[in-house]
């Protein structure tokens, strides 16, 4: 057989399996109803018209069940359904049910043979709707807004809610984190970047982040219809992402006008101090939030234009992200500095911090100059190293951070840190041949001081060392906008058939943060300025051809902005390469700020928890563009089959450095 010949025999075959795909989950943002048509003697009952109505917005569409009593409805919109069954001879009942995202609820219906025009109405104490099983073969998990909004959370994100499934792996949200909250979970012990988005019908992923979901678009729950996991054995039109898929579908207006307004603040007057802050001498840091919106929805033109329109603004405020603090190890000497200006000062206060360590005869050295011992291989050999005015180090020394308005390398107030100490479980000092923990008799009650350097066990060396905790509040703020236009273009006959309806969904968000420490090694803040954004237009049309044929053509744009960069204010002169004298060589290839900017310094050995400036990739463009242009086509063969195939074209594209 020639290449030729098996290449269109696998494309066929293909084509084949496409077409007669059976479908389960229906992975949009619509859902289904369907079941049987029983009496009361449990014999089904045939030709029965059932007739289902949204309650919301008078959307109607009509069938009838089969020999089997069988019935079924797809591509309804979600919501509230009244289910109305009538039939010759028998009462008309009714009652309710809740059609959700990809799923195809399983409604049974009992008629009772009655009086003419007797209606029986049928419904739970509970008022929840009746609906014995979900008909799909999908495992997932649905929230709809107004249980996130009724749930204890620790904060208000719609898609943390999902963590209670048990196929997921992610922490806890964070109610006082700088950012909208949005989880970075693993699905099933996949990669947190495999799964998908679906923000109402389209592809919503963040696609260059560390998960689908992080830094991403986050709906307020006053917003959201429903939020659904689609964990395993979802369709074909997901086969994308073996991660799972996040599916968020926004609400829409109806023929009553409703609306909601709401605030939510958080503020760190209700808390104690946290531990460590106490213990470092640290007072009460920033804790806040405050988070508030509105909602309103309701009729344009009744039954046939309706609107939904939100927004949300948020401010925060936190010392309790990793982001906002830093565990450091600094010389001691800062604390003695009373002139930073005068070398002979400077010089003084290292003099005292070393003879407050028992090592003070290794400063015994001219004025305006510093005694240091230098790793060679005689423990004793040491070099005059003289304070320079005019040297970088000496500038850096005098360097003003414009976000704290002190100095870059700060100044160490008495109670603010805490001398570290050799452990002598990890290391062993040994005098005479003994080794010794207790070292009161040479003047160190508290132990050996960590010194910068140290050479063959020998108490001369470098500079006692202490560690100093930074914090410095991180910033959120966010607005955002979510607005639905639902347009009935066509009526369509009494049973729904020529129904046309249009339906666009515009999500706006920006929510650009500050992170004071962008490394936990930092001796003073050098913020990264996070200006996230995010647009995203869903579009969609649905065609009720005939009650087993349905068209759905769907149109996204999705656009998300994770751009990151340095704050401005440390671009000044004194804080670039060229204000400090220092030459870098990747100017020669790259202009612009991320050159320019000062050079980071970091520290080696007992000062590895030491560095100056922000790390070298702390610029970082990410911006990307989802376009999605699908349609898919529904056949109900019998009230047991569904087939579902489509078309779908989808463009990512990115920039980024």
């Amino acid at each position: 057989m020639s290449f030729s010949k098996i290449y269109k025999f696998m494309a066929v075959v293909a084509l084949s399996l496409l077409l007669i795909l059976s479908l389960f989950g229906q992975a949009t943002d619509n859902g289904g109803l369907e079941g049987t048509v029983i009496d009361g003697q449990n014999a089904v009952v045939q030709n029965v018209t059932v007739t289902v109505k949204n309650t919301a917005t008078g959307l109607t569409r009509k069938t009838t069940t089969n020999g089997a009593g069988r019935w079924k409805l797809t591509v309804l919109p979600l919501g509230t359904y009244e289910i109305k069954a009538e039939s010759e001879g028998f009462d008309t009942t009714v009652q309710t049910a809740t059609v959700e995202a990809t799923k195809s609820n399983e409604v049974t219906i009992v008629l009772s043979v009655g009086s003419v025009g007797a209606v029986v109405n049928v419904g739970s104490d509970d008022g929840i709707s009746l609906i014995n099983q979900d008909n799909s073969g999908t495992i997932s998990t649905t929230i709809t807004g107004i249980s996130i909004e009724n749930a204890p959370a620790n904060n208000r994100n719609t898609l943390n809610s999902t963590n209670i499934d048990t196929s997921v792996s992610g922490g806890l949200g964070n109610p006082l984190d700088n950012s909208a909250g949005n989880p970075e979970a693993s699905i099933n012990g996949g990669r947190t970047t495999s799964a998908s988005v679906l923000f109402n019908g389209i592809d919503a992923t963040n696609a260059s982040g560390t998960g689908a979901t992080t830094e991403n678009a986050a709906p307020a729950p006053e917003t959201v219809q429903e939020v659904k996991l689609l964990s395993s054995l979802y369709d074909a039109s997901l086969g994308r992402s073996g991660g799972g898929s996040y599916q968020l579908v926004t609400r829409g207006g109806g023929n009553q006008f409703s609306g909601s307004a709401y605030f939510y603040f958080q503020n760190e007057r209700f808390n104690a101090n946290d531990f460590f802050f106490n213990r470092d001498g640290i007072d009460r840091q920033a804790a806040q939030r405050y988070e508030g919106g509105f909602t309103l929805g309701g009729p344009i033109i009744k039954d046939k234009l309706f609107f939904f329109t939100g927004f949300q603004r948020t401010d925060a405020k936190t010392a309790y992200v990793p982001t906002a603090q830093s565990f450091v190890v600094l010389p001691e000497a800062l604390a003695f500095i009373t002139d930073r200006s005068d070398p002979e000062n400077v010089r003084q206060a290292f003099v005292q911090s070393v003879n407050n360590g028992g090592v003070g005869r290794v400063f015994r050295n001219g004025s305006s100059c510093i005694r240091t011992l230098t790793p060679q291989s005689t423990p004793t050999t040491a070099s005059l190293t003289c304070i320079d005015p005019n040297s970088v180090g000496f500038r850096l020394l005098n360097a003003m951070n414009p976000a704290t308005g002190g100095f870059l390398i700060p100044s160490l107030a008495q109670g603010r840190f805490q001398r570290l100490y050799l452990d002598d479980r990890n290391v062993g000092v040994f005098v005479g041949g003994t080794r010794r923990t207790d070292f009161s008799a040479f003047g160190f009650p508290n132990g050996l001081p960590l010194l910068d350097a140290t050479f063959q066990g020998q108490i001369d060396g470098g500079l006692p060392l202490v560690r100093f905790r930074n914090v410095f509040p991180a910033e959120f703020k966010q607005n955002q906008f979510t607005n639905r236009i639902d347009y009935l273009l066509s009526k369509g006959d009494s049973n729904g058939i020529n129904e046309n309806r249009l339906s666009g969904t515009f999500f706006f968000a920006d929510f650009p943060s500050l992170d004071p420490f962008s490394d936990d090694t930092l001796v003073s803040p050098a913020p990264l300025i996070k200006d996230d954004k995010n647009r995203t237009l869903a579009i969609k049309d649905t065609h009720i051809f005939s009650a087993n044929l349905i068209n759905e053509a769907r149109f996204g744009f999705f656009y998300l902005d994770n751009s990151r960069k340095l704050d401005d204010r440390f671009l000044t002169e004194e804080l670039t390469n060229a204000g400090q004298g220092i030459n870098n060589p990747a100017s020669t290839f790259v202009s612009g700020p991320q050159t320019q900017r000062l050079a980071r310094f970091v520290g080696t050995g007992n000062l590895s928890d030491f560095s100056l400036n922000a790390p070298n990739d702390i610029y970082n463009q990410r911006k990307q563009v989802t376009l999605t242009f699908a349609n898919n086509i529904t056949y109900i063969a019998g009230a047991n089959h569904t087939i579902r195939f489509g078309v779908e074209y989808k463009r990512n594209s990115f920039d980024t450095n």
